[in-house]
């Protein structure tokens, strides 16, 4: 048990997808076993738009709840998120709350991808 805490690491999931892909990601998510808070702290941002119309949303909002407890689901607007992920190391940098923890020694890696082929409304 001790090893399994020496490997413990927090994570954060950012999830900027069309309406139609959050479901999946969650599902996902939670199948994996990668919310699960047994190494470390887990964290899921969902960027807007959350669902196309109220009965999307709420249906994906039954998901959300189903799989991550809410304490670990931070809901964003898109324009928020968007600057977020262009400009990382602003972030980091003039954050200093994230500055302490965001660098070389506590960070493995970032991915970040960009695979839309169509613009998402």
């Amino acid at each position: 048990m001790e090893g399994a805490q020496e490997n413990a690491a927090n994570r954060l999931y950012y999830l900027a997808r069309a309406p139609s892909l959050y479901e999946p990601a969650i599902i996902s998510l939670s199948q994996a076993e990668t919310v699960a808070e047994d190494g470390g702290w887990r964290r899921v941002v969902i960027e807007e738009p959350f669902g196309s119309d109220l009965t999307s949303a709420q249906k994906l909002s039954e998901t959300v709840n189903s799989a991550i407890q809410e304490c670990q689901i931070f809901r964003i607007d898109h324009y928020l998120g968007e600057e977020t992920v262009q400009n990382m190391t602003v972030f980091r940098v003039g954050n200093t709350i994230f500055e302490s923890f965001w660098n070389r020694n506590s960070i493995d890696h970032v991915q970040i991808t960009v695979a839309e082929t169509v613009s998402v409304s």
